[in-house]
C-alpha cells in the first residue's frame, strides 16, 4: 500500500511509518508539484490539512486521509470534496495547548510585554500585577484540549465555564 505524506516534517513522519510498517511504500516531498504528481498513486494521505486541502483543490482525492492536526478547518472550505474517510489527531495536543494557553493568559494579566519595554527603557514600572484568581474563563470545546486547559486553570482560582456540542 502507498501512503502520501504532506507535512512540513515529512521526513520524520516517513521514518516513523517505515519503522512501524516496513511493507508500506511511503511517498513524500517538500515540493508541492511533486506531491501533486504523487497524490493519485496513493489511496492514503497523512499530513497537514492546509497542504492536503491544496491537493484536493487540484482534483486529487484519497480513500482515507489522516490529519496531523486536531483541527480540520482547511478541509471544510467551499468546493472541496468530502467523500473520503477523514480521521484526525486527538488526545495528543492537550498538554501543549494548555501550556500555550496558560502562557498567554499569564502574560496578558501580568502585562509582561509592557513591563519588558519598561525594563529595556530602564524605567521602574510600579503598577500592581493582576492575577487570574477570580477571573471568569469560557472554554469553547470540551474535548481533550479544553479539558486540559481547564485542569491547568483550576489551581489559579478561576471560575470555569465550558461549551461543548454534547454533554460531558
Amino acid at each position: 500500500m502507498r501512503v502520501l505524506i504532506a507535512e512540513h516534517d515529512h521526513a520524520r513522519y516517513a521514518e516513523l511509518l517505515r519503522e512501524a510498517m516496513p511493507e508500506l511504500e511511503v511517498l513524500t516531498s517538500n515540493d508541492s508539484a511533486e506531491l501533486s504528481r504523487q497524490a493519485p498513486q496513493c489511496p492514503v494521505w497523512l499530513g497537514q490539512p492546509d497542504l492536503l486541502a491544496s491537493l484536493l483543490r487540484q482534483g486529487h482525492k484519497p480513500e482515507w486521509m489522516q490529519s496531523t492536526w486536531a483541527g480540520i478547518t482547511p478541509l471544510l472550505a467551499e468546493g472541496l470534496p468530502r467523500d473520503y474517510r477523514l480521521t484526525r489527531a486527538v488526545g495528543i495536543f492537550g498538554q501543549v495547548m494548555a501550556e500555550y494557553m496558560l502562557t498567554y493568559m499569564l502574560g496578558h494579566e501580568r502585562e509582561v510585554l509592557s513591563r519588558l519595554v519598561s525594563q529595556v527603557e530602564r524605567r521602574w514600572d510600579d503598577r500592581p500585577g493582576r492575577s487570574l484568581e477570580g477571573r471568569k474563563v469560557l472554554i469553547v470545546g470540551a474535548g481533550d484540549i479544553g479539558q486540559r486547559v481547564a485542569e491547568f486553570l483550576v489551581p489559579f482560582g478561576v471560575t470555569l465555564y465550558g461549551i461543548a456540542s454534547s454533554a460531558r
